[in-house]
């Protein structure tokens, strides 16, 4: 559904939701990845221009755009799970301890998102708690698994837009201007 040789464009996240296999209405996609009205119009204004359509997801988005393209039969509890709650339940099942910068950038936002969100009063973005939602599980072993599936598909997009270690990085860039300048070339 989502190519692994790619980044997730614009175009390719509007074929993802109507290329699932079952119809998903327009507002329970948007809901599931935190899209206002507006923003959503603007996507599908720009996938109608062939210039636009291919121009990168925001790294987020298209994280979350894998996972469910990997995962079609994604159950949302009617609980969030809290960010500190998921980082040190995801610390307990890992072998090496997992670092604040590691979190914030695994879910497509820069590294102080990390350190942000284990504050008492900051709070992530709905669409970030339903990304939570999709990776948290009550067995540490389904946890484990899921973590590392979430890692590997960010560090994926990340080599895309060429990044080349998203453990060494401190925030997510764009692609190079020779990607997005042959993405735009007639």
């Amino acid at each position: 559904m989502l190519a692994d040789q790619h980044y997730v464009t614009i175009g390719a996240f509007i074929r993802l939701r109507l290329n699932m296999g079952f119809d998903i209405p327009v507002e329970t996609w948007r809901y599931l990845f935190g899209i206002p009205t507006t923003t959503w119009e603007g996507f599908l204004r720009d996938a109608r221009h062939r210039h636009q359509q291919f121009c990168p997801m925001a790294p987020h988005i298209a994280i979350t755009a894998r996972w469910v393209a990997q995962h079609r039969q994604v159950y949302m509890p009617l609980l969030l799970p809290s960010a500190t709650d998921l980082f040190s339940r995801i610390n307990a099942v890992l072998e090496r301890p997992l670092t604040r910068q590691t979190f914030g950038m695994a879910f497509g936002y820069n590294s102080t998102r990390g350190y942000g969100w284990l504050l008492p009063k900051t709070d992530p973005r709905r669409a970030t708690k339903l990304a939570f939602a999709m990776i948290d599980h009550p067995s540490p072993n389904r946890l484990k698994e899921n973590w590392q599936k979430w890692q590997a598909n960010a560090k994926l997009e990340a080599r895309l837009r060429g990044i080349t270690d998203l453990d060494r990085v401190l925030r997510w860039t764009e692609p190079t201007q020779e990607i997005l300048a042959y993405a735009v070339s007639p």
